[in-house]
């Protein structure tokens, strides 16, 4: 059974054990987890947020569970392990900062 998250809001916060789960969960369920790593957007300016998609019969979903941190170093310690980096692609969201799979 997956646990049930409530909306993110500017105080949320997670640990990388909670982060993992997440993910774990993702691919538990059949779907492909994909953390995409903001930089300051319109909900958290001034901050770093990592918000977890699913992808499920090719497409991609979003879910509640995020990341928020001071620094790109924060988000990366809680979502990245076992995880592989993109780049950001030229058209994305300027905000886009990278995509962990």
């Amino acid at each position: 059974m997956t646990e049930k998250l409530e909306p993110l809001d500017a105080t949320s916060e997670l640990s990388p054990l909670r982060a993992a789960a997440g993910t774990t969960a993702a691919r538990t369920n059949q779907t492909l987890p994909i953390w995409t790593v903001y930089q300051s957007p319109r909900d958290f300016p001034g901050k770093f947020i990592a918000r977890l998609f699913v992808i499920s019969r090719g497409y991609p979903a979003p879910t509640t569970l995020a990341v928020v941190g001071d620094n790109l170093d924060d988000v990366r310690r809680c979502i990245s392990a076992g995880l592989f980096r993109t780049v950001r692609w030229k058209d994305d969201d300027p905000c886009i900062v990278e995509t962990w799979i």
